[in-house]
């Protein structure tokens, strides 16, 4: 059974309590797809869950969040930039810095 769409109240208290408030809008839009594309409750996420070791991504859903989150945002990550982008952390910090 697929977990619903986090709503925006809880994606907004989930960065409130995890991540730096710099981070943005770009975040939040982040971890929508994330918990999309891994179908998972927003509240297994963490900061430091990085994609194929602890949420358990096979090797094809990173590249389907970065591409979400190329067309959501409309903006390009190279493949060298997305090989580095390892955890949720990782995913933030670099869209936080490319949007500023």
């Amino acid at each position: 059974m697929p977990f619903p769409h986090p709503s925006a109240l809880d994606i907004d208290e989930w960065m409130s309590r995890k991540i730096p408030s710099h981070a943005g809008p770009a975040a939040a839009a982040c971890l929508a797809i994330i918990v999309d594309v891994l179908g998972l409750p927003l509240s297994e996420l963490e900061p430091s869950s990085r994609f194929t070791e602890d949420l358990r991504a096979d090797e094809l859903e990173p590249v389907e969040i970065i591409m979400a989150i190329e067309d959501e945002l409309g903006l390009k990550i190279s493949d060298q930039g997305a090989s580095q982008l390892g955890s949720v952390a990782d995913l933030i910090a670099h869209l936080a810095q490319r949007i500023q």
